[in-house]
């Protein structure tokens, strides 16, 4: 069921300025009706009332009950001691009970593990038993399947800035890759009976530099396995001078190699702090928005499908001045085209906040074209933030966001911000596997619809990470505008199997088995 909510349709008129991979610099002025999304920051509850250096954030169904729960990581950070500092501090976990209500779990090895430096890390089900299993700091909590870890099991000894889950060698199993800041890339191969052993993958973890603190994944050049991208901070003294991003081709063998085509996305030195990937265009392929760390632009960088990058610049000028930590992909509207949230760390008390000039968030509406219309307006903007996932919270059909303020920036708190929907329609995805490993990390879901009397595709892929140490988790949503069935779903599994279904009725939340069909959750 989806709810009669309310929108805003406006007529936006903005100047997007678009930089070609020459460089050469280009103004368009566009203007086009946009249903801006009404946000309610949702200010009561335990989740959002609890003072925390939420670094990352997490959603995941632990308990197996169809809603999200909230897993944070709490951190005082190695590198800001003098901001918040004094103690190590646990993990927090939240149990979704409804309506954007969450109760603090205090039970249990989770959580009560303590960490210094903590961005939380990935879930997923590495033992293909059902349930959401956490890697964080160099070990693995395993779930019992009702939310409650039995035992953990430790991996490795390093200080790991992000872990992310991939089947990288198509065994079935998933296997780990962490980023280890001042040192480099690792990739633990997941034996399939409940240990790992460190293996050589090829350019990804010998081409490593140590100047980096996340990694993104995508299947970026449409072969059916997953890529990564290796966002280049090189900060602290990590790296001599600041280094372009890494882009690592998946070869299908078990190991990778470093995309050197000498396009843009591998060759700008941004100090890059993550990157998030998206089918913006519906083009079929994956584009990715990588953000900078530092005084530099954000860019958007389209896929042509041939692994050219093209450079889009979508910030307004005055947003240099920045201290951008975050951003994500989510269609807000459910108008059937993904929009872009960017979290900037708003405070002057930041450790890096000075001399910085700009310290709104950054939200961009997709006009559908290829351009986007920035919202200026409401506490979603002002409000800063830091780690930030897009996700339906509430499963009423429509993107929520979650923003942390971390160990960087107060008030230091959680923020909700409820999405109040609109007329449009929605579909709903969650993959599993059963030849492909359980958890269908890496399967794309392609959607067909007719929205406004016109045959648009749309294109989702389950991976992680989206920006620095968060991850939107493991639902795939699809806005379908005035559609209210999709005429063809198909969906590519990790091995690659495909599966296709047609006259899928909207407004629902499906279970997607491999094989096996498609299973209504509401």
């Amino acid at each position: 069921m989806i709810f009669s909510l309310r929108s805003l349709p406006l007529v936006l008129g903005v100047c997007i300025l678009c930089t070609t991979c020459d460089r050469n610099k280009t103004s368009q002025q566009v203007t086009r009706e946009i249903h801006v999304p009404v946000f309610t920051r949702i200010d009561t509850g335990a989740l959002v009332s609890e003072v925390v250096r939420g670094r990352g954030v997490y959603p995941v169904d632990i308990d197996l009950d169809n809603d999200l729960d909230l897993y944070i990581g709490n951190s005082t950070g190695a590198f800001f001691r003098s901001v918040g500092s004094g103690m190590n501090r646990p993990n927090l976990l939240y149990r979704n009970e409804g309506d954007c209500r969450f109760t603090k779990i205090t039970t249990g090895i989770l959580a009560q593990t303590l960490y210094e430096t903590n961005p939380g890390n990935n879930w997923g089900d590495f033992d293909n038993d059902g349930d959401w299993d956490l890697f964080n700091h160099g070990e693995l909590f395993v779930n019992d399947g009702s939310g409650s870890i039995e035992k953990v099991v430790r991996i490795s000894e390093k200080e790991e800035m992000c872990a992310t889950w991939a089947d990288y060698n198509s065994d079935s199993f998933l296997d780990l890759f962490t980023n280890v800041f001042f040192d480099g890339n690792y990739m633990y191969r997941n034996n399939g009976d409940g240990t790992f052993t460190e293996v050589n993958a090829g350019a990804a973890t010998s081409e490593g530099v140590g100047g980096s603190q996340s990694s993104a994944w995508a299947d970026c050049d449409n072969d059916g396995d997953l890529d990564v991208l290796e966002a280049n901070f090189c900060f602290f003294g990590s790296c001599d001078s600041l280094l372009p991003c890494k882009l690592y081709i998946n070869q299908g063998d078990g190991t990778f190699s470093s995309l050197d085509n000498g396009s843009p996305l591998v060759t700008d030195a941004l100090g890059a702090g993550g990157a998030a990937w998206g089918d913006y265009d519906n083009d079929g392929d994956m584009d990715v928005y990588v953000t900078s760390i530092i005084d530099t632009i954000n860019v958007l960088y389209r896929n042509d499908g041939n692994l050219e990058f093209e450079r889009i610049i979508i910030e307004p000028e005055e947003a240099v001045k920045k201290f951008t930590y975050n951003s994500t992909w989510g269609d807000f509207n459910n108008d059937g085209t993904l929009d872009l949230f960017v979290a900037v760390v708003s405070t002057r008390d930041s450790a890096l906040g000075h001399g910085l000039t700009f310290r709104e968030n950054l939200l961009f509406m997709n006009r559908g074209d290829g351009t986007f219309a920035r919202v200026t307006e409401g506490n979603i903007i002002t409000d800063g933030g830091q780690a930030t996932v897009a996700n339906d919270i509430d499963n009423d059909g429509d993107l929520d966001l979650i923003i942390t303020h971390g160990n960087l920036a107060p008030p230091f708190l959680t923020y909700i911000y409820r999405n109040e929907g609109n007329q449009n329609h929605w579909l709903n995805f969650t993959c599993e596997g059963t030849a492909s490993n359980r958890s269908g990390i890496g399967a794309r879901i392609r959607v067909k619809a007719t929205i406004q009397g016109k045959a648009v595709w749309m294109t989702r892929e389950l991976a992680q990470e989206n920006g620095i140490h968060a991850c939107n988790g493991a639902r795939l949503h699809f806005g379908l505008g005035n559609a209210g069935r999709a005429d063809s779903v198909v969906i590519r599994w990790p091995l690659g199997d495909v599966d296709t279904y047609v006259d899928v009725q909207a407004d629902h939340f499906y279970r997607v088995l491999e094989n096996r069909g498609l299973e209504k959750m509401n």
